[in-house]
């Protein structure tokens, strides 16, 4: 049996730059943060920057909400693309990989990762294959049901002795949903043994698709949204970037792009 590592980090503490419109750096990734807004002007200059396919899949949303996290989500990964390409953002030729993942025809060793849910949008860019995801810690949920389909054995044991079941059960979604997202896997029937607890773990290749080292790790976005991060392990690497980016200022840049 072919195996490799994934190696779950403990939880970073980020401070969230404020993002100057500056060059994406090659030597990290790159995470960028937004706050969902319900202005129809903004949202309409980040709707100006997608393709028409983008536009009828934006118009589809029924609920004005999921339709502006889709649209400052997709916006957003333009914004930074044509930062790449050198190009204007709504010309930038994005195509998706066998697996779904979105990647830049003239680019392809850039890779991006998108998640947005509530009140946030995320965003991860950089040189080397990743996933990123956000979740709301939502306490009336129930999550009884999901229980035994998303967490292993060990990870059940650990959230019976959580002082808050929720947020540990969110924490671990996050950390499997951003590597199967950086995999291109998908969720799959194996999703409780994609490994959610700290420390260093031997996963058969097959599960994830590959056998690069690969790396998870925990944040928060805001007190009640916990994200993770993951990425394959390069050690020359440095470590990830956080951003915060003010929607409406990057809109009037958009305004004139």
């Amino acid at each position: 049996m072919i195996t490799t590592t994934v190696t779950c980090l403990p939880r970073l503490t980020v401070h969230w730059q404020p993002w100057q419109l500056a060059p994406i750096a090659e030597a990290t990734i790159s995470v960028f943060r937004t706050k969902i807004i319900d202005n129809e002007s903004i949202i309409n200059n980040y709707h100006s920057l997608l393709q028409p396919r983008e536009q009828q899949r934006a118009a589809r949303f029924r609920q004005t909400a999921d339709r502006n996290r889709y649209i400052l989500g997709r916006g957003l990964f333009r914004v930074m693309a044509g930062q790449i390409t050198g190009k204007a953002p709504q010309s930038v030729s994005i195509v998706a990989v066998p697996t779904g993942k979105p990647i830049l025809r003239e680019n392809p060793n850039w890779h991006f990762s998108v998640s947005h849910t509530g009140d946030w949008v995320l965003l991860a860019v950089g040189q080397t294959p990743l996933g990123v995801d956000i979740e709301f810690v939502n306490p009336r949920f129930i999550i009884d049901d999901l229980i035994p389909s998303v967490l292993s054995a060990a990870e059940q044991r650990v959230l019976i002795e959580s002082t808050d079941s929720h947020l540990f059960f969110y924490e671990c979604w996050t950390r499997k949903e951003a590597l199967v997202k950086a995999t291109g896997e998908g969720i799959t029937n194996d999703f409780i043994n994609i490994p959610a607890l700290e420390g260093e773990h031997m996963v058969k290749s097959s599960l994830i698709g590959n056998n690069f080292p690969w790396q998870i790790q925990p944040f928060f976005v805001s007190d009640t949204y916990p994200a993770a991060l993951a990425n394959v392990y390069i050690n020359s690497m440095e470590s990830p970037q956080f951003y915060e980016i003010d929607p409406a200022r990057l809109s009037e840049w958009v305004a004139v792009h």
